[in-house]
């Protein structure tokens, strides 16, 4: 059995294991995901990130020569992955949740078009 012994400094705190010693921090980042973060700092990175995405492909959601189906497969192949990357790490609140549904809203409006008594206008 291995004792753990914990150092108090004024920069930092180290947990030393053995001869091993391990600095604490606050957040992680790992494989592109904020680890022991603000989740609602994480969402805000992945939207930052996802519309950045989308922004590139803007003239093809605009485009008026692709059918729907094909901006929808744009969406789900190329856009949502970088949104939805590690969200199953994710506790959200409401205000969370309502960042994602008003960003995946905007798309769908870019390739649908406008609403028309609850359906969307061909």
């Amino acid at each position: 059995m291995v004792a753990a012994n914990t150092q108090n400094s004024s920069k930092s705190c180290a947990i030393e294991i053995g001869r091993y010693s391990f600095e604490r921090v606050d957040s992680n980042m790992y494989l592109g995901s904020l680890v022991n973060g603000d989740v609602s700092e994480e969402i805000i990175n992945h939207l930052i990130t996802t519309n950045r995405s989308y922004f590139g492909l803007k003239s093809q959601f605009k485009s008026q020569l692709l059918f729907r189906k094909t901006k929808i497969l744009l969406y789900k192949t190329l856009v949502r992955p970088i949104l939805t990357y590690a969200t199953e790490t994710w506790t959200t609140i409401k205000n969370d949740e309502k960042r994602l549904i008003i960003f995946e809203r905007k798309i769908l409006h870019r390739i649908f078009g406008l609403i028309c008594e609850g359906r969307w206008a061909r």
